[in-house]
């Protein structure tokens, strides 16, 4: 009875923690998505030339901005 009982809790803990190990690998993944996708809008930021005050009226009057 004892021997199964160990069996058992044994087997649940195991179950547990590699369920948990697996859960933190994901969430580790899509981190480090999220940052590629954050400095490729960086880059694209950075890359497109500064607009003047007069552009960016006549966009803002547009209702583009």
């Amino acid at each position: 009875m004892w021997l199964r009982i160990l069996i058992l809790s044994s087997l649940i803990l195991t179950i547990y923690f590699l369920g948990q190990s697996h859960c933190q690998n994901s969430f580790v993944a899509q981190k480090v998505e999220i940052i590629k996708n954050v400095n490729n809008k960086n880059l694209q930021i950075l890359s497109t030339p500064n607009a003047s005050k007069s552009d960016l009226l006549k966009l803002m009057y547009a209702n583009k901005l």
